[in-house]
């Protein structure tokens, strides 16, 4: 048959296992694999599971990814899909039970539904259309599924280590037209003295990379004028006394820390609460530092044509001995010099006596919309999706900073046109829409059938 031919005997397979694979999906859900805990490795199991019940060959890399693997009929090519089944902590905030997915309106919703077990059964759905249809094919290909990518991605490193990489791999863990770069990540602590405050504690945050939907302090003591200030201020918050303690209370909105601007800072919002009411004054160097989302405070905004803004703010806060700790997180212009960048840092810090600890600097992705793969991927969502979707800079961080010749390739659909009734990635209600990952198994269908063709290709 014709290329459009499979697309349409692709797009009735999908349909007829619409309910299994959202089943698969909700039971991966149900495994709360919050990155570094014990049931990311359940969650491989779960997933190992799925896959030997279909037949397939499976190898395990310790605790840290499988690999689910479609023979080809010639070994000398690899094709790679990769992808991962670790989570960010749920937050609060949700409508919906974060761990017990449910079916709304055609969206699946719970935490990973989207970022990234959604996707990664959709993949397993991709070999099992591949081996359902007979599906000719000359190139093995590997689905590669981690557990730590939300944190120090050492679940590919450890991969590589073991493995030569795929010839090439497609990542579900992006969207449509597909994701050409990313950002710079610069992740650091921020340290102020707040020993000769009122503050006896403040905590805030449970991920580096989310936004912090909650925060609290503990006063020794507090003018009742400033607690008056404090109870009108814009982001009300929780006051109440324990042991002649005053603890404030307050929440915010959970978001990725690349898309800022969709979440609300409770930190951020808390320390601006404390100084401006006139509770803590000795937090002021710290609110200049987030005047705003894109780093102008600490001096290290950049915009470029390429990527955009830098972005950068506060993800967790906690206090050691009369020390205020701040951990931020700015995803980077890709034009943006790492040298230049903690340079401004560090002498605007030190014009406001704020200590800078834990430097982590990853530098950015990017990729030419030209490379051969690329472009053949390219090609294929917008013929096979009907769509006008172009490449795109993001400030996330994928498995493909690390891993070579992988490409994030869709399933997300960024169409500012369209409604989105719940959550994204590390958002409260985090969803994927459903359609999406069944139109998605034909596009990667199409595009491993291309890949192989064209690596075949180089072989004759």
């Amino acid at each position: 048959m014709n290329e459009r031919q499979l697309a349409a005997a692709v797009d009735a397979w999908a349909a007829e296992h619409r309910a299994e694979l959202v089943q698969d999906t909700i039971d991966l859900i149900g495994i709360p694999s919050i990155t570094g805990e014990h049931a990311c490795s359940q969650a491989l199991e779960q997933l190992k599971a799925m896959a030997t019940d279909f037949d397939f060959a499976v190898e395990q890399d310790g605790n840290l990814s499988i690999s689910i693997l479609h023979p080809g009929t010639d070994n000398r090519t690899e094709l790679g899909m990769l992808g991962h089944l670790d989570v960010v902590p749920a937050g609060s905030g949700w409508r919906y039970a974060p761990f017990d997915a449910v079916e709304k309106n055609g969206w699946l919703i719970g935490r990973g539904a989207c970022d990234n077990k959604g996707p990664v059964v959709m993949c397993l759905y991709v070999l099992r259309c591949l081996k359902e249809m007979k599906i000719p094919f000359r190139s093995t290909v590997r689905l590669i599924a981690g557990c730590r990518e939300e944190t120090d991605m050492l679940d590919v490193k450890h991969y590589l280590q073991r493995h030569n990489p795929p010839a090439f791999t497609i990542n579900c863990d992006g969207a449509w037209a597909g994701c050409i770069g990313e950002k710079g990540i610069l992740e650091t602590d921020l340290v102020l003295d707040v020993s000769q405050s009122a503050l006896l504690d403040f905590q805030g945050g449970t991920a580096a990379n989310a936004i912090p939907d909650q925060a609290f302090a503990v006063l020794s003591e507090a003018n009742p004028t400033a607690l008056e200030i404090a109870r009108a201020y814009d982001s009300v918050p929780e006051i109440s006394i324990e042991d002649k303690r005053i603890i404030l209370q307050l929440k915010g909105k959970s978001a990725h820390c690349c898309t800022p601007a969709r979440g609300k800072n409770a930190v951020v919002c808390l320390l601006q609460l404390l100084y401006d009411s006139k509770l803590v004054q000795d937090l002021g160097p710290l609110k200049q530092c987030f005047s705003d989302c894109y780093g102008t405070g600490l001096r290290i905004n950049h915009e470029d044509s390429v990527s955009g803004k830098t972005t950068c703010t506060a993800t967790r806060a906690w206090m050691e001995q009369g020390f205020l700790y701040i951990h931020i997180n700015a995803r980077t212009a890709v034009t943006q010099r790492s040298e230049q960048l903690i340079t401004a840092l560090k002498k605007r810090l030190d014009k406001l006596g704020i200590a800078l600890q834990n430097i982590n600097w990853t530098p950015p992705r990017l990729d030419s919309p030209n490379q051969p793969e690329i472009r053949l991927l390219l090609d294929t969502c917008r013929e096979f999706l009907d769509s006008k979707a172009k490449p795109y800079v993001m400030g996330g961080a994928t498995h493909s900073r690390i891993f070579p010749r992988s490409f994030p390739f869709g399933p997300e659909v960024l169409d500012p046109r369209r409604k989105r009734p719940f959550g994204r990635a590390h958002e409260a209600d985090e969803a994927v829409c459903i359609d999406d990952l069944l139109h998605a198994i034909k596009v990667y269908v199409l595009a491993l059938y291309r890949l192989d063709s064209y690596f075949s290709g180089k072989h004759t």
